[in-house]
């Protein structure tokens, strides 16, 4: 929590949502935002980097020297009502 409120505790949106789960032993958190503007803000703005950032100095001790833990693996922000998009290969 201490992450999530360094990087949205003075957010102009509202706060995301946060999921935090484990992904083959790592930790994982999901930020789901109200809205696709809300997290393009997010984006524009660095407050995912901040999070991501904190997330990494919290969790970097986490794993080996060939599997270590990853922020950027680690972190999926999304949007409510976001429908991903398939394509066929042929």
């Amino acid at each position: 929590m201490v992450a999530f409120r360094a990087a949205f505790g003075d957010f102009d949106y509202p706060e995301p949502k946060l999921k935090t789960g484990t992904s083959y032993g790592f930790p994982t958190f999901t930020l789901t935002f109200a809205t696709e503007e809300a997290l393009k803000a997010a984006q524009t703005d660095g407050r995912l980097g901040i999070f991501k950032y904190s997330i990494s100095e919290l969790y970097g001790h986490c794993g080996s020297a060939s599997n270590p833990f990853d922020a950027a693996r680690a972190v999926w922000a999304t949007f409510e009502g976001w429908k991903p998009t398939f394509t066929t290969v042929t």
